[in-house]
């Protein structure tokens, strides 16, 4: 099964599910490891997950994560106020950087796709011309 070909409902399940996740696994060992970890580990999963789906989806694991970072990790938690300025440049620029680098990576794979799609009619068209060369 081709990754890239999922459905797009299961997109969506699978980038909650992984968002969500890894949140989960980050919130029990948050006494261990701080919150700028977090939200290294939550950026990464948006990478991959920006590699794999369409932008819908990826969009989503971007906002959805930014907020559970916000909720879950950023003191006071369990509130969506941040309450000093690191913290909220922290979370700002973790929502831009996540937007714009898995609209970006979606936008890479666009092209990559439409190249390979020249690539192959041109291969084909070469490949009709040697046959018709040969008659």
């Amino acid at each position: 099964m081709d990754i890239y070909n999922i459905k797009k409902s299961k997109q969506f399940i699978f980038s909650i599910t992984g968002i969500v996740g890894i949140s989960g696994l980050c919130f029990l060992l948050r006494n261990y490891i701080d919150y700028q970890i977090v939200a290294l580990l939550l950026f990464l999963a948006v990478s991959v997950i920006a590699l794999l789906f369409d932008v819908l989806p990826v969009v989503l694991s971007a906002v959805l994560s930014a907020v559970i970072l916000n909720v879950f990790f950023i003191e006071p938690r369990f509130h969506y106020k941040i309450d000093n300025s690191e913290s909220m440049l922290l979370f700002i620029m973790y929502l831009l950087i996540a937007l714009v680098s898995s609209i970006l990576i979606y936008r890479i794979r666009q092209q990559r796709k439409k190249l390979m799609s020249k690539e192959q009619k041109e291969n084909t068209l070469k490949l009709y011309e040697t046959i018709l060369n040969s008659l």
